[in-house]
């Protein structure tokens, strides 16, 4: 029976991998402005080869370029084709699975191993068309924690020094969740050194030095503009007893009902399953089960919740989301719990609703989005073939009520290397392509028109028009001498600067 369900085990993770294939596999990935700024950042690094940051995060500073160098081989090998990088994001799904069964196994047991991997595997089908920067922190997180455990159980110093490496990894991709687990493990591993007396271990956080050594060369270069940054941050935001309250009672509530054990949730379930794992938790921890792993899970969840004060505002999705995969990990462990016939009854219910849902909201979804949503890569690479169907060089210019427009900006950015010398960005010809992106729903009054006849001082009727279903649209002008010598704005197109 064993045997059996071994091979079970396989048959679903190969179609879990093989859903969450489904955009590339279909020549497409969830085109989100996240994913077309990391594309311009990867065509920087083709360009520069070392950059010292990479993404700027909500909060003014900047996260590390990490994420950006390892989706540089697949980008290099595509030529720029998202498609291809979209399948670079697949093979880090295959290595994190791999990884994720082995720190299950080793961590409790084979059991445990394979329900985490079952766990993330149908996670995966929801995220793989769409991965940016928290995600290595994502794929990180279970690693972070597995040698943090294995350090405080052995105290040998391989296992922290790679966990403070991990650390430093996951601060480069995401610092919200980085920064404060580097003041939890560094706090909880002095204690510990002091009373092991192993003083020389504390030495090992010095790595984190190397792992950041990025930041402070961009630092030295740049007139010590992180460091002001970083003082801003700390000094900004609202303060006060009741906003601090407020700020716990959101983080609570998001910890505990945010966390997506079910995806996709009709109406506070997760709140009631987490209430489950805190039952099932405190089983364990009465019969002294795992009790390092567990109370090390509930120190790093909820410290994380007080620790994330230092940041003032509320606390984001993706601030949290990357936390997911410890608690898929402590939920599957109670597999071999007192009640185990009781939790795998729980488990498997919540993997088919799981998967009942991706086929559903994901996958039958796709035949609706590909190739016709806003968010549909496919949908921008047919938009831009549309302006380089003509024979004659053409300038353009790219309207987006965010300003920086990188979705249409990358598309059109990627056919200009398959047309060259045919189109001038951001310039006027006596042939001009205005694409123009729908004004948001909630403010219909941010349409173009403005932009077009004060920044551009295009002040006429389009020659022809193409109506997209999502509401983009492109406008072809032909310009008279005098037309093109009127300069547009400065500061129309703002490049990557807000990166």
């Amino acid at each position: 029976m064993n045997r059996v369900l071994k091979i079970l085990f396989f048959i679903i993770i190969a179609f879990n991998i093989f859903f969450a294939s489904w955009y590339v596999l279909h020549n497409d990935i969830e085109f989100t402005s996240e994913v077309a700024r990391d594309l311009f950042l990867l065509d920087e690094i083709s360009k520069k080869k070392i950059v010292l940051i990479g993404p700027s995060s909500t909060t003014g500073l900047f996260h590390g370029p990490l994420w950006t160098y390892i989706n540089y081989p697949a980008y290099a090998i595509g030529q720029g084709d998202p498609v291809v990088v979209g399948w670079g994001w697949i093979s880090f799904i295959i290595l994190f699975l791999i990884s994720s069964y082995y720190i299950g196994k080793n961590l409790f047991d084979s059991r445990t191993g394979y329900l985490f991997t079952l766990m993330l595997s149908i996670y995966s089908v929801y995220i793989a068309k769409n991965l940016y920067n928290p995600h290595g922190a994502f794929f990180l997180v279970p690693a972070f924690f597995f040698f943090f455990i294995r350090y405080i159980e052995t105290l040998k110093v391989k296992y922290l020094i790679i966990h403070v490496l991990l650390t430093g990894m996951i601060i480069q991709f995401q610092m919200a969740i980085g920064i404060p687990f580097l003041i939890l493990s560094f706090l909880y591993i002095a204690l510990l050194t002091i009373k092991s007396q192993k003083y020389l271990h504390l030495l090992s956080f010095s790595l984190i030095l190397l792992t950041l050594s990025n930041f402070l060369i961009f630092n030295l270069r740049h007139e010590s503009l992180l460091s002001q940054q970083v003082m801003k941050f700390i000094t900004s935001g609202s303060s006060g007893y009741h906003h601090i309250l407020q700020m716990l009672e959101q983080r609570f509530r998001f910890m505990v009902g945010g966390a997506e054990i079910l995806r996709v949730d009709p109406g506070n379930i997760n709140y009631i399953l987490f209430l489950i794992l805190i039952v099932f938790l405190v089983f364990q921890i009465v019969q002294n089960k795992n009790k390092k792993i567990y109370f090390s899970f509930l120190y790093f969840y909820f410290g994380y919740l007080i620790i994330s004060n230092l940041n003032g505002g509320g606390l984001l999705y993706f601030y949290l989301f990357p936390l997911f995969p410890l608690v898929f990990l402590i939920f599957s462990s109670f597999s071999n719990s007192k009640y185990p016939k009781v939790f795998m009854g729980i488990f498997f219910v919540i993997f088919l609703l799981n998967t009942f849902n991706a086929l559903d909201f994901d996958i039958k979804s796709s035949y609706h989005s590909m190739g016709k949503s806003e968010w549909s890569w496919m949908f921008y690479k047919k938009l831009a073939l549309e302006v380089f169907t003509g024979k004659e060089e053409f300038g353009y210019f790219v309207y987006s009520p965010d300003v920086v427009g990188y979705r249409p900006k990358y598309a059109l950015f990627y056919t200009e290397k398959l047309y060259p010398h045919k189109a001038i960005y951001f310039q006027k010809k006596p042939v001009t392509y205005l694409i123009i992106a729908p004004p948001p729903s909630n403010n219909p009054y941010m349409k173009d028109e403005w932009w077009r006849i004060n920044l551009l001082h295009i002040n006429k009727k389009p020659e022809s028009v193409i109506n997209f279903d999502n509401g983009y649209k492109i406008e072809k002008y032909f310009l008279s001498e005098k037309e093109i010598l009127v300069p547009v704005e400065q500061g129309i197109d703002p490049g990557i600067h807000f990166r």
